[in-house]
């Protein structure tokens, strides 16, 4: 909300008319383009032995911001004498704007070509920021496309989006297997900072199967609203073979060779195992 006023100022002559003129705009809401001006006009004439008679009319003018209005102050029907402060008169106008202040005009509009008569007087008046939800975040990327099971330090980045006008206040982070149709929270930040998560890719999902894809997406959030999501990047999931030496110690299988019939040794890539339904599941050996 801003307020602005002219202070008392001398316009025409034979008589001379002081005028005061006070203006308070402000937008209707951070979202909300529409913005509101209330005027207020205060009139007096300047010396004490002056008469602005009966036929004489004065309306004061604004403009500005792509919005108007005219305030009638003196009736054909009145009679003007002394220095008696007279109003105030009241009224408002609306436009609307996504800028923050606006130079506003204002005139007089009189019958006689001098008493009272002034133009483009000038007032500038603030009225807050206009903002709008987030940008939609850019596709999030991972530190690897290829994730393992037993994975620690799967990290899912983005780049923060254009706030709108208004600071981002956090982050809500989805989830879902590839084959699903349903998204899901996964974590949310609050922070405007965190751009980042990082877990085991089995705290997405518990049961996680070496041919599962998952996809990530993010949105921003600030005082407005919610972004629109990014689109999704897409996670490969594979597995790791682990057995135990002879001391116990648990060891990642990296290859397995087996002697074919010529008695040639070959090395076994991709293992496969079924799950407790008969389906099967590669296992890809690093």
């Amino acid at each position: 909300m801003g307020t602005a006023n002219t202070g008392w100022f001398d316009a025409g002559s034979s008589p001379t008319v002081q005028y005061y003129i006070a203006l308070d705009c402000s937008r209707a809401s951070t979202s909300s383009k529409t913005v509101t001006c209330s005027y207020s006009i205060k009139a007096k004439l300047k010396s004490s032995g002056s008469t602005l008679g009966k036929g004489y009319t004065i309306a004061i003018n604004f403009s500005g911001g792509g919005g108007s209005s005219s305030k009638d102050i003196k009736a054909s029907t009145d009679s003007w004498s002394g220095t008696t402060e007279r109003g105030p008169w009241t009224g408002s106008f609306t436009f609307e704007s996504t800028g923050t202040s606006t130079t506003f005009t204002m005139s007089s509009t009189t019958n006689t070509s001098t008493s009272g008569k002034f133009s483009d007087k000038t007032l500038d008046c603030s009225y807050g920021a206009y903002a709008t939800a987030p940008s939609k975040p850019a596709t999030p990327t991972v530190n690897h496309s290829t994730s393992r099971i037993g994975d620690t330090g799967l990290k899912v980045s983005w780049t923060a989006p254009s706030d709108g006008g208004s600071a981002i206040t956090g982050y809500i982070v989805q989830k879902r297997r590839y084959t699903s149709s349903a998204w899901s929270d996964w974590t949310q930040h609050s922070t405007p900072t965190a751009t980042n998560v990082t877990a085991a890719p089995t705290s997405y999902y518990s049961g996680m199967l070496t041919t599962d894809q998952l996809q990530v997406r993010v949105a921003a959030k600030n005082a407005v609203g919610t972004s629109s999501y990014s689109d999704a990047v897409t996670i490969k999931m594979t597995g790791q073979v682990m057995m135990k030496d002879k001391d116990g110690n648990e060891r990642t299988i990296t290859s397995i060779s087996m002697k074919d019939t010529s008695g040639t040794s070959r090395t076994i890539t991709t293992v496969y195992i079924k799950d407790t339904s008969g389906n099967s599941h590669s296992i890809v050996l690093y």
